[in-house]
């Protein structure tokens, strides 16, 4: 039987280096910006990350954000009716639930409904109608004139 023989230092280079290897950079999704025009209704549905609602100025409606998998993510934007729908599924097998982070610029006085399973979702400087349905994610409302149901 012959044995491999590795010296210790070296030993201990390799569990050093498999431990402080590269973290995964985020990644940029692809920015969506579009007039609001005769939109009335904005459904937002995201399983799991953080989503952030802000009011937007100008009549523009935006989404961007940022991702760990870019190539674990479906990500996007229908029209139906005069609602958009904007669908952010994380399908990345990971425990972390902060994988994707999503924002939304929303001008005021439309309707805002975010459905949710695991995502944090936060509202800032929205004023407007908004309905939250959350089944274990936080949200948080800040600066907020908002008619909401949750």
């Amino acid at each position: 039987m012959t044995l491999c023989k590795i010296p210790v230092s070296l030993l201990s280079l390799l569990i050093l280096s498999a431990c402080f290897s590269a973290q995964p950079e985020y990644a940029d999704l692809q920015t969506k910006t579009f007039d609001a025009g005769n939109t009335r209704s904005i459904l937002i549905r995201i399983n799991r990350g953080e989503l952030v609602i802000l009011e937007s100025e100008g009549g523009q409606i935006g989404v961007n954000g940022q991702t760990l998998y870019p190539n674990e993510v479906d990500y996007k934007i229908d029209y139906v009716g005069d609602q958009i729908v904007i669908n952010i599924q994380d399908q990345h097998r990971g425990l972390s639930k902060n994988l994707v982070q999503i924002n939304v610029s929303v001008p005021g006085g439309i309707k805002v409904e975010v459905e949710s399973d695991n995502a944090s979702v936060l509202i800032q400087g929205y004023h407007g109608e908004l309905e939250v349905e959350s089944t274990s994610g936080n949200v948080t409302v800040e600066n907020t004139t908002v008619d909401l149901t949750l």
